[in-house]
């Protein structure tokens, strides 16, 4: 993603979960990379599914991002 596209495209996220994946960082624990998480919320605000199937859980942040932009959205979630 280009450095214009970043600066003009960029979809806040709840500061709780913002908390949460600057432990996830500082711990070492991967979580989504922010520009990953950016396009995938402006896509979710975009579409606004109603019906999300996350494979690859992991430590379920992608997920709880995703069921923050979409309330009334439903996840599945797969993990190994």
């Amino acid at each position: 993603m280009s450095e214009f596209t970043k600066s003009k495209v960029h979809v806040d996220i709840n500061e709780d979960i913002a908390n949460m994946r600057k432990e996830y960082k500082a711990n070492g624990i991967p979580t989504i990379l922010d520009e990953s998480l950016n396009l995938l919320l402006l896509s979710l605000k975009m579409k606004k599914p109603i019906k999300i199937l996350e494979i690859g859980t992991a430590t379920g942040m992608s997920g709880i991002c995703m069921l923050d932009a979409c309330p009334n959205a439903t996840l599945v979630t797969i993990e190994a």
